[in-house]
């Protein structure tokens, strides 16, 4: 399934290539520019993310959560090659795909889910007036200046090794893949 989003948006009339397995997520993003993420979800709830994404993310990363930036691997095949070796190295099943159709509501409510894992962290609330997340003061803050210099670039610098790392730990030179 191709799920577009990113801030509300969906990207209609695109689907899942026949050659991906699991979830395909295609997401706009402010800048304007785009990426391609693959996500798999196991039935003891790791989720498994691997994203050429250059973009830092601002909201904390929850014990099942284990993604993967690659902003250099700009081939779908590529990075779903990639995805495919990260899931062969994990040990628990993986969940079915939804039955067809129900895709974007799963989404909204994995969404919601994930919200509420960030009110569990203390970096998001509920205004149930507005039926909206807010940032708490210390989300804000947090989420915030990570995103600047100096955090910015050490956050960066510590995702390049992590994913040079995993690339050599995968072989995935082999592949063709630039490795650093």
């Amino acid at each position: 399934m191709l799920i577009g989003g990113g801030h509300g948006r969906t990207n209609s009339g695109l689907t899942r290539p026949d050659w991906a397995e699991g979830e395909f997520s295609c997401i706009d993003c402010y800048s304007g520019s785009s990426y391609v993420e693959f996500i798999t979800r196991c039935q003891d709830e790791t989720v498994l993310g691997t994203s050429n994404t250059a973009m830092l993310g601002s909201c904390q990363r929850g014990p099942k959560q284990k993604s993967l930036r690659l902003p250099d691997v700009q081939n779908p095949h590529d990075l779903y090659a990639v995805h495919c070796r990260r899931m062969i190295q994990i040990s628990s099943a993986i969940e079915p795909l939804p039955p067809v159709g129900t895709e974007i509501a799963i989404q909204e409510q994995r969404m919601i889910e994930d919200f509420e894992e960030q009110v569990n962290f203390g970096r998001l609330y509920l205004d149930r007036g507005a039926n909206s997340y807010r940032p708490t003061w210390k989300g804000a803050y947090l989420m915030t200046w990570g995103q600047f210099q100096p955090m910015k670039s050490l956050r960066n610098s510590l995702a390049q090794r992590k994913s040079v790392a995993t690339l050599k730990e995968l072989n995935a030179s082999a592949s063709g893949l630039r490795v650093y």
